[in-house]
């Protein structure tokens, strides 16, 4: 069943929901104001407005920032990323590093996260203090939202059919890094 806002909403509503994923990809990407307000021919101060919904939204206003957004995003590098997994696993003592999701996949939008899979050294658990680092150190090497598994996890609950139905596919579409 496809969910569709429009059903529910306003226009107001609907043009304030793009507006926020749009926010969420500048956030990501590190798109400043400044960037966007110079593609917009608009100040710094009316885009922090719009963002903010404190000034009347226009479809026509809302296309014109996500196209302002997309414009600037960059995608990181298959070979950017290779050189991410190495350094992670070089920092954070993993035995291994996979890709999976949309850019394994090479399917990635400009919203995409990346997605990683761990592997502990000798199979074991990656410390969370860890996963935060390098979730914070991927962030601001590919400025994309990063996602990183745990596979000491995964198979710690093969039993639980929702992680088994993940691990599956996860099996096919990953892309080893390291």
């Amino acid at each position: 069943m496809n969910f569709d806002i429009g059903q529910f909403a306003s226009k107001e509503t609907e043009l304030k929901v793009e507006m926020g994923v749009m926010w969420d990809v500048r956030i990501d990407s590190q798109i400043t104001t400044n960037q966007i307000a110079d593609i917009m021919g608009m100040s710094s101060g009316e885009v922090s407005r719009l963002e903010s919904a404190r000034m009347t939204l226009t479809p026509e206003l809302v296309q014109s920032y996500t196209e302002a957004v997309k414009s600037l995003v960059t995608t990181p590098t298959q070979e950017e990323i290779k050189a991410f997994s190495e350094e992670m696993a070089s920092e954070f003592n993993l035995q291994q590093v996979a890709l999976f999701g949309s850019f394994a996949k090479n399917k990635q939008t400009y919203s995409s996260d990346i997605d990683f899979m761990i592997y502990g050294h000798n199979s074991s658990k990656v410390p969370y203090h860890d996963i935060a680092n390098i979730m914070q150190l991927g962030n601001k090497r590919l400025k994309r939202s990063i996602h990183i598994t745990d596979y000491f996890l995964i198979q710690q609950n093969l039993d639980d059919p929702r992680t088994f139905r993940f691990h599956a596919r996860y099996q096919l579409e990953r892309k080893n890094m390291i």
